[in-house]
């Protein structure tokens, strides 16, 4: 039986983590990453499980959640992530209804 999986996109600000999650690399700065960390580079490079994807990092809405922001910038990621939110309500809801 043969599984067709579509990779998810995984969006990261960090080019280095990108770079090792897609190689294959082991040196003396390498050797000591724990074990999690080796299983996410399998999922990457073998089972074809996750697409990295470059995101600077003024465009990075998880940090939101993840970093203490300057006003603009928190503002910023909110508004985007409210309005996402907001969307995907809105294409859940029945045609002629509103949400409250």
């Amino acid at each position: 039986m043969d599984i067709n999986i579509t990779p998810a996109a995984a969006h990261i600000d960090n080019i280095g983590g990108g770079f090792m999650a897609e190689q294959k690399i082991c040196n003396k700065r390498s050797k000591h990453i724990d074990i999690k960390y080796h299983y996410c580079r399998e999922q990457v490079q073998e089972f074809k499980n996750f697409d990295l994807n470059y995101v600077p990092t003024g465009e990075n809405v998880s940090d939101l959640f993840t970093k203490p922001l300057d006003a603009p910038v928190h503002h910023k990621h909110r508004d985007f992530a409210m309005k996402w939110e907001s969307q995907k309500v809105a294409d859940t809801q029945p045609k002629g209804s509103s949400s409250l």
